[in-house]
């Protein structure tokens, strides 16, 4: 069984959405709110189509700008954060599925894990960068104009 990870939009924590998935392929998840454990204020899932086989899930993100925005907030925290509350910080990325994975790049050693992170933030703040503002939509996407 495999939990589907939200995020929290205010504290931006990361955490277990309480939807279990087991061998299932292509559930497809857009719009779901949950409550942060933290804070109490509202939640997300993330919207995508997610795959689930035993203990393990992988998910096809769509990642909205303000999405793309808390997890590199997320992961600055934790470039920031001394060594113990990096590992405390990293240890709860590595229990949210299929951001597990991003925290298994994340090495031990303080020089290469500020390394890695500072790559990752570059990596999330150029696709930030690359949403540009549709007045028609009113809203940051990625569409663009003839």
């Amino acid at each position: 069984m495999s939990q589907v990870p939200a995020f929290c939009n205010h504290c931006d924590l990361i955490f277990p959405s309480g939807f279990n998935l087991v061998n299932v392929k292509g559930m497809t998840f857009t719009g779901i709110g949950v409550q942060c454990p933290r804070c109490g204020n509202a939640g997300r899932i993330l919207d995508g189509a997610y795959d689930a086989i035993g203990e393990t899930i992988q998910g096809l993100l769509k990642l909205s700008l303000d999405e793309l925005q808390s997890l590199l907030r997320t992961l600055e925290g934790i470039r920031r954060a001394n060594d113990e509350e990096a590992e405390r910080s990293i240890d709860r990325l590595s229990h949210h599925g299929m951001l597990s994975s991003l925290a298994y790049l994340i090495p031990k050693s303080p020089e290469r894990r500020i390394a890695v992170l500072t790559l990752l933030c570059l990596i999330i703040n150029t696709l930030i960068n690359s949403y540009h503002y549709c007045p028609v939509k009113r809203s940051w996407t990625n569409c663009k104009f003839m």
